[in-house]
């Protein structure tokens, strides 16, 4: 099934601590960017897949979101968090591309946080707290800083 879909276009966004900018008007910029690097228009996109789906610090814009800011008319949207992480929103493009839900999906991953700073002192390593709000697996990921998905994929690009 894999051989079915590809990967036509890549972007993202600005980058910076203090861009005074909303997650969606971020996500807007890297798709914009995406779909042309693809040689395609918004009205190609028929659809998108995004993880973990909701909004807040690490999910930052949603797909429904994408979907209203850049007018899209979707035949297929996957977006959640009980998936295989980040790159589950690239497995489900892929199978809706194989199966023939869409024909080209925007897959996008919006992260907004405040800061990307050392940890506080006493917030994570042995002491076993984790960051305050920390919970589910990134208990276990945050204190060491590896809740970056490069942390993820890495493992899967070591394999290939």
């Amino acid at each position: 099934m894999e051989r079915r879909a590809v990967i036509s276009g890549a972007a993202q966004s600005d980058i910076g601590r203090r861009l005074h900018r909303t997650g969606i008007d971020l996500t807007v910029e890297a798709a914009l960017r995406a779909v042309e690097d693809a040689g395609l228009t918004t009205a190609d996109i028929d659809g998108v897949s995004t993880y973990p789906g909701f909004g807040g610090s690490f999910g930052g814009a949603m797909g429904a979101e994408l979907h209203e800011a850049l007018r899209l008319s979707l035949n297929w949207r996957s977006a959640g968090v009980e998936t295989a992480g980040p790159l589950g929103a690239v497995h489900n493009a892929i199978l809706a591309v194989a199966t023939g839900l869409a024909r080209h999906v925007l897959v996008f991953r919006t992260v907004v946080e405040g800061s990307g700073g050392p940890l506080r002192p006493g917030s994570g390593g042995g002491g076993g707290g984790g960051m305050a709000g920390s919970a589910g697996p990134f208990q276990f990921m945050i204190p060491y800083g590896a809740a970056s998905a490069a942390c993820w994929v890495a493992c899967y690009a070591r394999r290939h």
